[in-house]
């Protein structure tokens, strides 16, 4: 009766088997490091791709973005520029958690209205484009959303130079939309940036306002 050999198990093979642990263990070494080198490169990619504002806790002097002869400050600028004060507080809400996608300046209760030598928040403006706004009057254009709930009364707006100041306010509208203000020319030394003031009647929450863009044109 011929005999019927059995199958070879792999560790019967010379060397077979001894390759085949070696790249059981590769693989299992490659399950734990890869995962954690993935996450890290997403968050390489992400920070660079937000930039440095993000991790500015106060505000940094931002470059607008031109339109013609207005100067335009979009989400990422409000988010990295805004540096508040005098009471007020800054949040930066994003599109799932990466992109800015507006700024929500709030005032804490009993701040009241703003005085001359007052700052409220202020958005940094870069010194070259704060050079051309410098010593003209400007319209100033807010777009602005409600917040549910706790919006602010009004918005006032002044340019911000270190030295006393004019500050012009209106009443936040009952929809979304855009506020305009007209300021007029401000003397003295180099502004720094645009004051942002709310103003709230009620004393039992911080109230505000979701801001999404500033646009600041030369009016003469």
């Amino acid at each position: 009766m011929t005999e019927v050999p059995k199958p070879l198990n792999v560790h019967d093979v010379p060397g077979l088997g001894d390759r085949r642990t070696k790249a059981l263990k590769i693989q299992g070494a490659t399950d734990w490091w890869f995962y954690p080198l993935l996450l890290a490169v997403a968050a390489a990619l992400i920070t660079a791709s937000l930039g440095f504002a993000p991790f500015v806790r106060g505000g940094a002097p931002q470059k607008a973005e031109r339109d013609g002869a207005t100067y335009v400050f979009n989400a990422g600028a409000l988010a990295g520029g805004i540096d508040p004060a005098d009471g007020h507080l800054r949040h930066v809400t994003r599109d799932l958690g990466v992109s800015a996608r507006a700024v929500r300046v709030g005032v804490r209760p009993g701040v009241g209205a703003p005085g001359p030598n007052s700052a409220g928040a202020v958005l940094m403006i870069d010194p070259a484009d704060a050079a051309a706004l410098t010593g003209r009057p400007l319209h100033v254009e807010v777009s602005i959303k409600r917040i549910n709930v706790t919006t602010a009364t009004s918005l006032a707006v002044s340019m911000q130079n270190g030295a006393a100041t004019t500050w012009v306010s209106a009443a936040i509208p009952a929809e979304n939309g855009v506020m305009a203000f007209d300021l007029p020319a401000s003397a003295g030394p180099l502004a720094k940036g645009l004051g942002l003031w709310l103003v709230n009647d009620k004393t039992d929450y911080n109230y505000g306002v979701e801001i999404t863009r500033i646009a600041i044109t030369p009016a003469g």
